[in-house]
């Protein structure tokens, strides 16, 4: 549920830092229990996914140690780890998050 309160601030700051030019992309990762879930879910989302059910979701979630939903990791162009906490940046700070994150380039 917590993760379904969090996508509309996530949308605003998503839409207000790619606004006037695309700058950062989001990829959804879901951990919905069925296909008809993440598609409704998704729905909501202005941002792409990997398909439900892709074998490389469980590697991410991994990689990532992802405990808790929501979690937002923030990544480089080149894969560099910017932020594995951007779920607080963005709560706490809404779009201006992006600032910080670009001067950890």
């Amino acid at each position: 549920m917590l993760g379904k309160m969090f996508t509309p601030k996530l949308a605003e700051a998503y839409n207000k830092i790619n606004t006037p030019k695309k700058r950062f992309e989001v990829v959804f990762v879901t951990s919905d229990k069925s296909e008809a879930e993440w598609k409704a879910y998704f729905a909501t989302m202005p941002w792409i996914a990997i398909p439900f059910g892709d074998a490389r979701i469980p590697e991410l979630k991994t990689k990532y140690n992802v405990k808790v939903i929501p979690t937002l990791v923030i990544l480089s162009p080149t894969g560099k780890e910017i932020s594995l906490n951007a779920y607080d940046d963005v709560a706490s700070k809404g779009s201006s998050a992006f600032d910080d994150w670009l001067k950890a380039l």
